[in-house]
C-alpha cells in the first residue's frame, strides 16, 4: 500500500476509537447531568439533523474544494466537538456542541469514500468499502470497551473526554496525507434525480435505524437491568459483529447478485427486530440484538458501491453529502421519536416501528438497485460457464 494509504488507514483507527467511547459515553453522560429519554433524544437527533443539513449543502463544495482538503479537516471537528461537550455545561451549550458534530459528520460522510476509492482505484468496489466498514467498525466496538471499564472506574465525562483525547491523533495524522481529488467546476449544484432518489432511500433506513439503535445501551440498562460493564461489552461486540458483516460483504458479491444480497440481509433484519420485542430475558435480546446488528450493515456497502459505478468522479462527494443527508434527517426523525416512544410505549412500541420502516427501506432498495443496474448502457453482465468453471463477462 502507498504511504497515503498507510496514514489513512492508521488514522482511521484512531478516530474510529474516539468515536466508539464517544458514542457509548454520550446517552450517560448526558442522563448523569439530569437529562430525561426525551431530551437525549432531542440531542441525539439535533447531531443527526445537522449532519443532515451540512451534508446536503456543503456535499458539492467538498467536489469543488478537493474531498481529501475537507477530509482532513473533518477528522478534526469531530474530537473536538466531543471535547467540548465534556468540557461544557447546559441544554442550550450541548445543542451547539451536537451541531458542531453534525458539521464533522458531515463533511465526513461526504468524503470519506471518496478518498478511499481514490487511493484504491481498479478495486471492486462493494468489497473495498466492506472490508473499510469492518475496520472502523472493529476499532469502534475496542473504544466503547475502553470507554465502558473507565466510566465504570471513574466517571461518563472522563470517559467522554478520553475518548476525544484518542481521536484527536486521527487529524495529525492526516496533515500529512495526499490523495488525487477530481475537481468539480462550480461550489453549488443542484443534485441529480438519481442522487434525490438515493437520498429518499437513505432517510428511510435512518428512522429504521434512529429509532432503536442509539437507545440500545439505554434499553439494556433500563429494561433488562444490565451494569455498565455487561452494557458497554455488549455495545461493543454489536459493533464487532457490524465489523464481521463488512467483511463478509465482499464474498457475498462473488457469489450473490446485490439484489439476492438486499433481500436476504433485509429479511433477516426484519424479523430479527421482530423477534427482539417478543423476548422478555436479557440473554435472549442481547443474540438476537448482536445478531440484528450484524445483518442490518450488509446493505450499507453494497448500495454505496452501485451508486459510486454510476456517478461521475467529480460529483462523488456531493451524492456521499445527499445521502447523509437523507440518512442523518431520517435519523433526527427516528431518534425523536425513539426518545418519545421510550418515554411513553416502551421498546417494544421501538422495535414494532423499526420493522415497519426498515420493511418501506428495503423494498425503496431493491427498486433502486435494480433500476440502475438494468439501466445502465452497454453493462457488462456475468453468466456461469460449467465447463471452466469461470465468470464470463457478456455485453
Amino acid at each position: 500500500m502507498s504511504r497515503s494509504l498507510w496514514l489513512y488507514y492508521i488514522s482511521e483507527v484512531f478516530l474510529s476509537l474516539g468515536i466508539g467511547g464517544a458514542g457509548f459515553a454520550l446517552p450517560f453522560f448526558y442522563r448523569a447531568e439530569g437529562m430525561d429519554d426525551v431530551h437525549i433524544g432531542m440531542l441525539l437527533a439535533a447531531a443527526s439533523l445537522s449532519a443532515g443539513c451540512f451534508a446536503f449543502f456543503l456535499g458539492s463544495v467538498a467536489d469543488w474544494l478537493g474531498a481529501s482538503r475537507v477530509f482532513r479537516v473533518a477528522t478534526l471537528v469531530i474530537p473536538l466537538s466531543y471535547a467540548f461537550t465534556g468540557l461544557t455545561r447546559g441544554w442550550i451549550v450541548w445543542l451547539g456542541c451536537a451541531a458542531f458534530t453534525g458539521l464533522g459528520n458531515a463533511l465526513l460522510t461526504s468524503t470519506e469514500n471518496v478518498v478511499l476509492t481514490a487511493l484504491q482505484r481498479d478495486r471492486e468496489r462493494a468489497g473495498v468499502l466492506g472490508r473499510f466498514v469492518a475496520l472502523y467498525m472493529a476499532a469502534m466496538g475496542v473504544g466503547a470497551v475502553g470507554a465502558g471499564f473507565l466510566a465504570a472506574r471513574t466517571s461518563y465525562t472522563v470517559a467522554l473526554l478520553a475518548s476525544a483525547g484518542v481521536g484527536m491523533v486521527a487529524p495529525v495524522l492526516r496533515a500529512f496525507l495526499r490523495a488525487p481529488d477530481a475537481r468539480a467546476a462550480r461550489a453549488f449544484r443542484l443534485p441529480n434525480r438519481r442522487t434525490l432518489a438515493m437520498s429518499g432511500y437513505t432517510l428511510m433506513y435512518g428512522v429504521g435505524f434512529g429509532l432503536f439503535n442509539p437507545f440500545a445501551t439505554l434499553v439494556l440498562s433500563g429494561a433488562f437491568h444490565t451494569g455498565d460493564r455487561l452494557t458497554s461489552a455488549v455495545s461493543a461486540v454489536s459493533t464487532f459483529m457490524v465489523s464481521l458483516s463488512a467483511l463478509c460483504v465482499a464474498m457475498l458479491t462473488r457469489r450473490l447478485r446485490y439484489g439476492s444480497i438486499l433481500a436476504v440481509s433485509y429479511a433477516a433484519a426484519i424479523l430479527l427486530t421482530l423477534a427482539m420485542s417478543a423476548t422478555g430475558g436479557a440473554a435472549g435480546f442481547v443474540l438476537l440484538l448482536l445478531l440484528r446488528s450484524g445483518v442490518m450493515n450488509v446493505p450499507g456497502p453494497v448500495v454505496d458501491a452501485v451508486f459510486l459505478d454510476h456517478t461521475p468522479p467529480a460529483e462523488r462527494a456531493q451524492m456521499f453529502g445527499v445521502r447523509a443527508f437523507g440518512n442523518s434527517l431520517g435519523n433526527a426523525i427516528g431518534q425523536s421519536a425513539g426518545g418519545v416512544l421510550l418515554a411513553t410505549c416502551g421498546h417494544r412500541a421501538m422495535l414494532w416501528a423499526a420493522a415497519a420502516v426498515l420493511t418501506a427501506a428495503a423494498a425503496d432498495a431493491l427498486w433502486l438497485v435494480r433500476t440502475l443496474t438494468s439501466a445502465a448502457p452497454g453493462r457488462a453482465r456475468r453468466r456461469w460457464s460449467p465447463p471452466g468453471g469461470r465468470w464470463r463477462t457478456q455485453r
